[in-house]
């Protein structure tokens, strides 16, 4: 069994025939680039809820839209810049620092690191260790293109964030600025011996007396045994081609995606038979299952039974209705999944016996994906409830409107909840759609018989204001009966 284990697990991690770079206008990398922006949201949240009351503060001051749209999704370098707000560490105002702290702070929040293999055997590189030849790691070090690169000689540092949450350095060196440039450069460092589990690595940047810490990036170390029964597939479903892709992604070279499957959760993917999928998950959702294109549109999580007895307008599954909850285009819908944000969605759809579906609106196939969603939802009696986060309120309307009044969207959608910038004098759907507008300045009133719509306030920073919907909608769903689908 274990001389089994070993073979699939020298498989699943050979490496590359040769060194592996990602061209800047790979497909892939725009993919991982909204996994960066989805790591950095994670942490500013996490950052910001153990804050005290002058860093949240300062970190919503550096959040704050400017002369920019007042919905605009965050930025990753907006993001990056609260975060260190939330930390204490800098002023978020940009005039309140000189101008090389300020042209520092901006290269380092625009760095990012590919660790490939993303995904390490723990237990063959404590062996390798013991042996006197360890397992090498490859640090990618990158920015963006146009990132300001401060002048003089910089230093740069790696920090390792342990399982165990101990940190050491494991790398300095002296670099010239023009490293930075193009593709980047490797570092090499000995991967970690310890157990399986998720590590991070996080890059200090020093110029002269000044540094700065970037964003931590994770990569995982799974054990030998836990290989067992996987194996990566080109063909078959969208679902294990894109994990085997993922997989061999991170292998070589360090990508990253959105949803954040640890290595134990991908081999769960990949079929290995000691490695489990958490029992509360979002699944990702494909045009077609086994169609070429394998770029989830949404992702989608079933509630689990919900406390008996069910309510009088839930399905013969148990399910009360849908949730269609639309991710800015600057969001990868997966986003949504992760950390406390995922939790919150699917407490919330615990509670009221309704699916969640994280649904992109990039592109131009909105219209399609939402029809389709609401030709499910009449085929098996549920309503459908567009939840319109952020920027996503016009999205919706032209959704709407392309259906038509005989259009499967038009008759499975009786009630929307829209995030808006300001307050409209008639309900912002039309009269045969009970809506819940959430806006600044607005009182509560959640049954609306005043205006013909319910409204909630909103916050100014709008991340920060996302994070209340789960709340909002639990408030609001449940008052009345679900309301008859439109003839």
């Amino acid at each position: 069994m274990r001389a089994l284990a070993a073979c699939i697990a020298a498989a699943l991690f050979a490496p590359p025939l040769a060194a592996q770079t990602v061209e800047r206008r790979d497909p892939r990398l725009a993919e991982h680039l909204m996994a960066v922006s989805a790591e950095r949201l994670e942490l500013f949240l996490s950052l910001y809820d153990a804050a005290p009351p002058d860093a949240r503060a300062a970190a919503e001051l550096a959040l704050a839209p400017g002369r920019g749209p007042a919905l605009a999704w965050p930025t990753r370098a907006a993001l990056a810049r609260a975060a260190r707000a939330a930390r204490g560490f800098a002023a978020p105002n940009h005039a309140q620092q000189d101008a090389a702290a300020r042209r520092l702070a901006e290269f380092v929040d625009g760095l990012d690191l590919l660790v490939h293999p993303g995904v390490f055997d723990a237990d063959q590189a404590r062996i390798l260790a013991e042996a006197g030849t360890p397992l090498s790691i490859a640090v990618r070090v990158w920015s963006p293109d146009g990132a300001p690169i401060p002048a003089g000689p910089l230093e740069i540092a790696l920090q390792l964030v342990g399982t165990d949450g101990e940190v050491r350095e494991v790398r300095r060196i002296a670099v010239d600025e023009q490293a930075f440039g193009g593709a980047g450069f490797d570092l090499y460092l000995r991967a970690p011996e310890g157990l399986p589990g998720r590590w991070w690595l996080v890059p200090e940047i020093r110029s002269g007396e000044r540094f700065e810490l970037g964003a931590a990036v994770p990569f995982d170390g799974v054990a030998s045994d836990a290989t067992e029964g996987a194996a990566l597939t080109q063909e078959g479903s969208c679902a294990a081609r894109r994990a085997s892709a993922q997989w061999q992604q991170r292998l070589e070279l360090g990508l990253r995606a959105p949803e954040d499957l640890d290595g134990a959760a991908l081999l769960a993917q990949l079929g290995a038979k000691n490695a489990t999928l958490a029992a509360r998950r979002f699944e990702p959702q494909f045009a077609s299952a086994n169609g070429a294109d394998c770029a989830p549109i949404a992702w989608r999580y079933l509630p689990r039974e919900f406390a008996p007895p069910p309510p009088a307008a839930a399905s013969e599954t148990g399910v009360r209705g849908v949730l269609a909850v639309l991710a800015p285009d600057a969001e990868s819908p997966a986003a949504l999944t992760r950390g406390a944000r995922g939790e919150a969605w699917m407490d919330l759809a615990d509670a009221l016996g309704f699916e969640v579906w994280s649904v992109s609106t990039g592109g131009d196939g909105l219209q399609a994906r939402l029809e389709s969603l609401a030709e499910g939802c009449l085929a098996r009696g549920l309503e459908l409830v567009p939840v319109a986060r952020a920027n996503t309120s016009f999205s919706l309307h032209l959704a709407l409107a392309q259906s038509g009044p005989e259009g499967a969207l038009t008759s499975a959608v009786a009630r929307a909840a829209l995030r808006m910038p300001g307050l409209s004098t008639v309900p912002p759907l039309g009269p045969g759609v009970r809506a819940l507008v959430v806006a600044p300045g607005v009182e509560e009133d959640l049954v609306g018989l005043a205006r013909g719509f319910a409204t909630l306030p909103a916050q100014p920073v709008v991340v920060l204001d996302d994070l209340l919907w789960p709340e909002r909608l639990r408030r609001w769903i449940p008052r009345g009966d679900a309301p008859r689908r439109k003839p």
